[in-house]
């Protein structure tokens, strides 16, 4: 099950395109920041109180994957 950390970003487990499990980091495709140079990039600005969550909820997910707990497969669409 996804974590919501906030903004529509979330991480849960997920399996990748190696078919190999891992950690799923999701941010939403409309979210973009501005460098100091004025560019648009993809991405998130976190609070410090958010980046701790999210450290907190990714590291929870991978001691998950090393206690051997893994991820539904995919559902095929």
């Amino acid at each position: 099950m996804a974590k919501t950390i906030g903004n529509g970003t979330s991480a849960s487990l997920g399996w990748g395109d190696d078919g190999r499990p891992g950690v799923a980091f999701m941010i939403p495709e409309t979210t973009f920041v501005t460098t100091v140079d004025g560019e648009p990039h993809s991405g998130i600005v976190l609070s410090s109180a958010a980046a701790k969550e999210i450290a907190y909820v990714l590291l929870l997910l991978a001691q998950q994957l090393e206690n051997g707990i893994m991820p539904a497969y995919p559902t095929p669409r």
